[in-house]
């Protein structure tokens, strides 16, 4: 009878405590619950919260307890652990200290969840005039570009260190003393940043919006000097920008122009603006090949109007004024959403060849208007030859390339290795990466469409008999998803693994510990960890704060 009351008040707890935790973090604040393990057991009091009138205590006073013996004993009755179970006062004091650490565990994890994290206030920008809009601009796109090149490379380095030096940390946390004790502090060695070929007009894709300039004036477009929730920000045109080419200066400048002179407003805000004009691409390669694409809004246009839009577009760029920047192609998007996926609004091309045409070392990459591709592609062939030398590549190694894109880093590297075996949740990218290994006459190289997570374990039984096998993994700024972490340490296969990050510092970084994680509690403790055993930086982004991290993870039994 007694142990059957022992876990009814056990679960009567658990439930309290959980439903009062889930509260708590709703209403972020504090709660204090101590508990008497010797003799009659108590109820547990909830310390101040505060506010005053906080729905804890609604919650708390919601748990019903009538009907619980342990919280309501009848007169005589002996309910204490001593008594039911005979412990000794050191077994109780055990006892005791292991659920208050197990308590401190809990909290510390509370406190490390997402949503306990407060988030980073912009600060709003200065206002900006027409003397100083210029260098407002260069401030928010180049905040580098007043420092020497080598005093940018230096930075670069110890920022390399710090993300590091915090990898480091928080891998003690969640693996054994796998780790170097050397290193200054990081996980493993450091290689000194590589500069870039080239320091200015290196960018071979450019954005520019259609927003409100520093006159007033609704169809200026360019750069924004901040985020637009900021009454200050206002678009300035690229003109002394030192990172841009100046032919996507001379387009940005024509668009301008053309759209001045339209009849048509500009695309402000969604809901409150009526207007067409959004936003222009510029793409441009190594080969002379220069690409525009005009991004719309179609409101209440008629299919007639946007016939007429189309034909007026055409001739200003192909016979009229704009007709001196030389566009290989021009390209319209109809796009009612923030961004449009190639599926959700088709490219329509209004002028010129389908594709514009890159080099990168031994390929010839046709680009589309939303193929991705490295925006320093001078940095970029200095990358993929790091990723070879440090990966260690051989002819009989099998190559994943997991958030593959359009498969250059694949494709560049498959004549090195045996296969490559690409994996991308967007269609259109696997179609471009399929095409430009046609194009390159390159056999040993498969894409294939779908989120890794899913793609890996289809593919496990058959990478089982592959001798060596190494993952390259190059996703966005956001990083990859847990699952695809968990995909990848599920592969016993996989050797080593190289993830290349423009934001190592993010999203990144909790990826890299998640790689390492051992914890019991981690779902993907089961799996051998991936550690991290070298680490390099490109500067792919001169001028500005960012860089290319690489860091080479390798499977910890093969340590």
């Amino acid at each position: 009878y007694h142990v059957l009351l022992f876990f009814h008040r056990l679960i009567m707890n658990n439930l309290r405590k959980a439903t009062i935790l889930h509260a708590s973090l709703r209403q972020n604040v504090n709660l204090t619950i101590t508990r008497n393990l010797r003799g009659q057991m108590k109820r547990r009091v909830i310390g101040t919260v505060e506010p005053s009138s906080s729905p804890i205590k609604d919650v708390a006073k919601s748990v019903d307890t009538s009907d619980d013996p342990f919280s309501n004993p009848k007169p005589g009755q002996q309910l204490g652990y001593k008594a039911m179970f005979g412990l000794s006062e050191e077994k109780l004091q055990e006892l005791s200290e292991s659920i208050r650490a197990k308590n401190r565990d809990a909290a510390a994890a509370v406190r490390k969840t997402p949503v306990q994290q407060e988030e980073e206030v912009e600060p709003e920008p200065e206002a900006v005039t027409l003397e100083n809009q210029h260098e407002k601009l260069a401030e928010c796109v180049t905040p580098l570009y007043k420092m020497g090149y080598g005093t940018q490379l230096q930075l670069k380095q110890s920022m390399a260190e710090n993300v590091l030096r915090v990898l480091k940390k928080r891998l003690y946390e969640v693996c054994t003393d796998q780790l170097p004790a050397q290193n200054s502090g990081m996980p493993c060695p450091l290689q000194t940043i590589i500069p870039s070929p080239v320091q200015e007009k290196y960018r071979n894709k450019d954005e520019f919006v259609v927003y409100r300039g520093v006159d007033g004036n609704p169809k200026t477009v360019g750069f924004l000097t901040g985020h637009p929730k900021f009454d200050t920000t206002v678009c300035v045109p690229p003109t002394h920008l030192i990172i841009i080419k100046d032919i996507h200066k001379q387009v940005c400048s024509h668009f301008e122009r053309y759209i001045r002179s339209s009849r048509h407003n500009s695309c402000l805000h969604f809901r409150d603006s009526c207007g067409v004009w959004r936003s222009l691409i510029v793409r441009s390669t190594n080969l002379g090949d220069l690409m525009a694409v005009v991004i719309i809004h179609p409101h209440t246009l008629t299919k007639e109007e946007v016939t007429e839009l189309e034909d007026d577009l055409r001739q200003y760029f192909i016979s009229g004024p704009g007709a001196e920047v030389g566009l290989t192609s021009l390209y319209m998007q109809i796009c009612e959403h923030t961004r449009c996926t190639r599926e959700q609004a088709p490219f329509k091309l209004l002028h010129g060849e389908k594709f514009i045409t890159e080099t990168c070392g031994h390929l010839t990459l046709r680009i589309s208007p939303d193929t991705f591709y490295q925006i320093n592609a001078a940095a970029a062939e200095l990358l993929y030859d790091n990723v070879k030398e440090v990966a260690e590549l051989s002819e009989l190694t099998t190559l994943l390339d997991v958030c593959s894109g359009t498969g250059s880093i694949g494709l560049l590297l498959a004549k090195e290795v045996r296969g490559v075996v690409g994996m991308e949740a967007v269609t259109s990218a696997v179609e471009d990466a399929n095409s430009n290994a046609k194009f390159n006459g390159i056999t040993n190289a498969t894409f294939i469409p779908g989120a890794a997570e899913k793609v890996l374990p289809y593919l496990k039984s058959e990478l089982v008999g592959c001798s060596d096998l190494v993952a390259v993994v190059n996703p966005g700024r956001g990083g990859i998803h847990p699952k695809v972490i968990e995909a990848l340490r599920a592969t016993p296969g996989i050797s080593k693994l190289l993830y290349l990050s423009c934001r190592p510092e993010g999203y990144a970084t909790d990826n890299f510990v998640s790689l390492g994680n051992m914890l019991k509690r981690n779902k993907t403790s089961r799996f051998p960890p991936l550690l991290p055993r070298f680490a390099f930086t490109v500067d792919m982004f001169p001028h500005t704060k960012h860089y290319e991290m690489g860091i080479l993870f390798v499977r910890e039994h093969l340590i």
